[in-house]
């Protein structure tokens, strides 16, 4: 094994040998003097454990009329316009904001889980701390210690595809987002390249038996799923179209969107379709969804939120306090172990099966005039429905 993991490690960027001294202030303790983080040091709350999503207090809804499901999880918008959307289009579709403590404890639980540790064996966390000695960032070398623990057993999480290998693999992934540096503006093609890369790599080399493993998507989701605009009395089939996602199958796991000139009011656009999901798979599963959405600033800054269904029916979202940016490489170190935590909550079962067959059952209740199949507004800024022939 250890051969196949020099392979990996060897295909990532390699320190100059300039860099390699790790020079500090006398008062900083040398990386390699410190103790290791392991499963016997590190508090029991901090170490990784599987993620489930809470048990729902109402009994599943997913034989719930088609009809009454598209007008349950449908997006109710003013104008047909695009560029006219806004947040009163959110208050308008009882979506809301609140401060985490009002929060149910559910939320906060799922949250915490999302901080935990990620485990690399303990060569992968040498590779990855002598590698982040180079950048003589002290912060980033303490972030090192305090997010990650050293395992050479068997992986903890081992349900979503975790192996030896892939533990291994994902200390190169945290090299190669950590290498580029900060940027006065990034680009939507660097950004997705951050991510593509990372989760490429890492899902190479997870187990896939009978295990829908996460796809990272770019600018369109898996076949045909979509979600219900209406407008005054007519329903829409908007196939969505986020700069990225992560799927299991059909299960949403992450929404990514990048601020850009061209798209003034993609962050919006995003708690709307969010939204929708979030009430449809509530409804069609007996589990408290939670779907995590993420925006990137061209400055750097992130913004990761978590949205679910309240009781009351209410669509919230919470944002941590804890705030991201790329430009920072401890901060961006931050974001992906929580994003790869993301990937690793447990699926729900049957969701695919359940989906799928409504998917064509509302396809076929929308007419097919009314069907958009490629989610993008025309020039104007207007939903363009595509006219299809008839059936």
């Amino acid at each position: 094994m250890f051969e196949e993991e020099n392979r990996i490690w060897h295909t990532s960027h390699r320190i100059p040998a300039e860099s390699c001294e790790f020079l500090v202030a006398l008062d900083v303790v040398h990386p390699s003097v410190l103790p290791l983080p392991t499963l016997k040091s590190v508090p029991q709350a901090q170490l990784p454990a599987p993620t489930q999503l809470a048990k729902a207090t109402k009994a599943s809804s997913s034989q719930l009329a088609m009809q009454d499901l598209l007008k349950h999880m449908g997006i109710h918008l003013r104008s047909t316009s695009i560029k006219d959307i806004d947040w009163s289009d959110c208050v308008h579709n009882n979506i809301t904001m609140d401060t985490i403590s009002v929060h149910p404890e559910w939320v906060y639980s799922f949250i915490h889980q999302m901080s935990r540790r990620r485990e690399l064996s303990t060569r992968g966390f040498h590779f990855l701390r002598d590698h982040v000695a180079g950048f003589g960032d002290v912060m980033l070398t303490e972030s090192i210690y305090d997010r990650f623990v050293c395992n050479d057993d068997k992986p903890i999480i081992t349900s979503t595809g975790q192996t030896p290998m892939s533990r291994s693999s994902e200390s190169a992934s945290y090299i190669s987002t950590l290498n580029p540096s900060a940027s006065t503006s990034w680009t939507e093609t660097q950004i997705l390249d951050l991510l593509k890369f990372s989760f490429n790599l890492d899902v190479a080399t997870r187990n896939h038996q009978g295990n829908q493993q996460p796809e990272l998507t770019a600018q369109h989701l898996p076949r045909g799923l979509g979600i219900p605009i209406i407008i005054t009395d007519s329903v829409t089939w908007y196939s969505l179209k986020p700069d990225a996602s992560l799927f299991r199958g059909l299960e949403p796991y992450l929404l990514v969107e990048v601020e850009s000139q061209s798209k003034t009011n993609g962050y919006h656009r995003m708690l709307l379709y969010g939204a929708s999901l979030v009430r449809w798979i509530s409804w069609v599963c007996q589990y408290r969804f939670i779907l995590p959405l993420l925006f990137v600033y061209m400055r750097g800054s992130v913004k990761l939120s978590y949205m679910y269904e309240h009781d009351d029916g209410k669509i919230q979202f919470v944002q941590p306090s804890e705030s991201y940016n790329i430009n920072a490489r401890t901060s961006r170190l931050k974001l992906f172990t929580t994003i790869f935590n993301i990937v690793d909550r447990e699926p729900i079962q049957d969701l695919y099966s359940i989906l799928r067959p409504q998917i064509f059952s509302f396809r076929e209740i929308i007419p097919r005039a009314l069907t958009i199949t490629t989610g993008n507004p025309d020039d104007s800024g207007h939903l363009s429905p595509i006219l299809h022939p008839p059936r």
